[in-house]
């Protein structure tokens, strides 16, 4: 399999594209990042994704005209041969000498890749995990797709050593967000998940779920739950880029709904399946 990558307007082997040691995205995760997902080599929801990244740079006063990374992002999927792929975007500060001042003059780092993925079966079956609650203690700008990741990964890898697939942060009482995806919860027949303020990611798969819960009929609230109300949710899911949509069987060793797929997360898979198999 091919492996170009794309660093700094050069398409290159990923083993020959290197970045400098003084590289601000490694001292202080001075970086933005997104992931795009490709199905049938074109891109889906890419104007969300361009539009997210831009208010990610503003986020961090980061100057970069992010409007080429969609052709660039569409070229290296074509370069490396790839019709099902999950492109990864990143931008960084650049490099410079260690200070916690920022200098104006730095040239950004900008690197994306593309890894493949499977494809999206029009019979694909839901996928079912069980997850975990972990103490959300990450920045108040969790609305920014920065590369300060580290809480998520701790969660997420505490997660994976219980055996689970996700882990759901909880804020003061109330769910927020998984570590790399967004939360549902079903409450007599109607979808709850938490605004998009600044303590949670503006997930793109997020508001697709949103908007097809609208076409078929189910009353959403953008509101926060607590955490003890997982128990008697009648469905639970999740969503992202890379997992597309997920539902959740089992919380902290309870299961959730008899640890089944609900009829509301199923229909919402079934219009995300024919939303992406759409022409």
């Amino acid at each position: 399999m091919l492996d170009i990558v794309f660093l700094n307007g050069s398409f290159l082997p990923r083993d020959q594209a290197l970045h400098s040691v003084d590289e601000r995205g490694i001292y202080f995760a001075d970086g933005v990042y997104e992931v795009v997902r490709y199905f049938n080599g074109q891109a889906f929801t890419l104007d969300e994704h361009l539009q997210r990244m831009k208010r990610s740079l503003d986020g961090i006063d980061l100057v970069f005209d992010a409007d080429p990374l969609g052709s660039i992002s569409d070229d290296l999927v074509r370069r490396n041969g790839l019709k099902e792929a999950r492109v990864y975007w990143q931008v960084t500060r650049g490099p410079a000498p260690r200070n916690h001042v920022i200098d104006p003059s730095i040239e950004p780092t900008v690197y994306l890749y593309a890894d493949p993925a499977e494809p999206l079966a029009q019979d694909a079956e839901l996928p079912t995990i069980s997850a975990v609650t972990a103490f959300d203690d990450r920045w108040h700008n969790c609305w920014i797709k920065s590369l300060m990741l580290l809480p998520n990964t701790l969660a997420k890898t505490r997660a994976a050593a219980k055996g689970a697939g996700e882990a759901i942060f909880v804020r003061d009482g109330r769910v927020t967000e998984g570590s790399s995806t967004n939360v549902f919860a079903v409450f007599d027949g109607e979808l709850y998940t938490h605004p998009a303020d600044r303590f949670i990611l503006e997930g793109i798969t997020r508001n697709v779920a949103i908007e097809l819960a609208g076409h078929l009929g189910i009353p959403v609230h953008e509101r926060a739950f607590r955490s003890s109300d997982l128990m008697s949710a009648e469905e639970v899911f999740i969503t992202g880029t890379g997992t597309l949509l997920a539902a959740v069987a089992e919380v902290d060793g309870n299961q959730v709904a008899g640890g089944q797929a609900g009829p509301i997360t199923q229909q919402i898979w079934r219009a995300f399946v024919d939303r992406v198999d759409a022409p």
